[in-house]
């Protein structure tokens, strides 16, 4: 997300971007960048700009911090993997959040909708689908997509 801070109103801002631009680690000037978790409710990180001019000395802090909230940002992510529903409405369907991982690691948070053609079909928390090369998942989530699709055969 791109925010500015001279055309965009600051209290339009999520409050996870609020807190790390008052954050004193982020110094008095801007440009700086916020970091949150993806659904913009936890502030992470904030890196100034002059950090940025040291870029690898800024990506190795990055990552550190990343890793170090990995378990509240993964720990969020399972407790989104209950049962939700699509709608807000009673009679919505109720859909199964899951979260993947692809082949180099990265966590994806979607529902199985089906395979075929050796691709994942997804429905991503946004609504969005995808269809996702069963290559590029880890081996645990190729397997977990196979589990599902048999469950799903055998269903119908």
């Amino acid at each position: 997300m791109f925010l500015h801070t001279k055309t965009d109103k600051y209290a339009d801002f999520p409050k996870a971007v609020q807190t790390g631009l008052r954050h004193p680690d982020s110094g008095k000037f801007i440009p700086k960048t916020v970091f949150t978790d993806a659904s913009a409710e936890n502030f992470l990180l904030c890196v100034r700009y002059e950090s940025w001019k040291k870029a690898s000395k800024t990506m190795r802090n990055i990552k550190k911090v990343l890793k170090e909230k990995e378990s509240e940002i993964v720990g969020s992510a399972k407790e989104s993997e209950k049962k939700v529903t699509e709608d807000k409405d009673e009679d919505a369907e109720e859909v199964e959040y899951r979260l993947w991982k692809n082949a180099s690691g990265k966590r994806i948070k979607a529902h199985f909708l089906g395979l075929s053609d050796d691709k994942v079909s997804l429905r991503m928390p946004n609504g969005k689908s995808v269809k996702y090369p069963m290559s590029k998942l880890s081996s645990e989530s190729q397997e977990l997509a196979k589990s599902l699709s048999e469950e799903m055969e055998k269903a119908e």
